[in-house]
């Protein structure tokens, strides 16, 4: 169901394989998936990493690394990275930021090859303070 207008699908209609995942750029542009309101039995698992986590769940995550949230079934594939990429996560939502912290956090995700919207997202947030 491609580029299909979803306002003309009653949501008895919809199904779980209609609604795909949105894009790490997507997330990086702040995209969101609504979902109709009703209530499903079945939820879309998904397995990712921490950082591919959308930036709306990320207030969810914890010890269990399981996140249900509306259709969705997140399971967190643990990393060696996942404190580092939360204390990024904290520290660009901080209302002071610590911009050198930010700076050596976002060269570790990159030496490391951590990518997706939360370093999509701090690279144009480093871009924009060297202005």
């Amino acid at each position: 169901m491609q580029n299909s207008d979803f306002s003309t699908i009653s949501s008895d209609t919809l199904l779980l394989s209609d609604i795909s995942v949105l894009s790490q750029e997507e997330l990086a542009s702040g995209w969101k998936i609504h979902t109709p309101k009703k209530k499903y039995k079945e939820v879309k698992e998904i397995s990712i990493p921490l950082y591919e986590l959308p930036p709306d769940l990320f207030k969810f995550f914890n010890d269990t690394y399981l996140i249900t949230y509306k259709l969705f079934k997140y399971n967190i594939i643990k990393t060696i990275h996942d404190d580092k990429i939360l204390q990024l996560y904290m520290e660009i939502n901080n209302k002071i930021q610590n911009i050198e912290l930010i700076t050596e956090l976002y060269n570790y995700c990159i030496s490391n090859n951590i990518s997706g919207w939360l370093i999509i997202n701090t690279k144009e947030l480093l871009n924009n303070k060297k202005k």
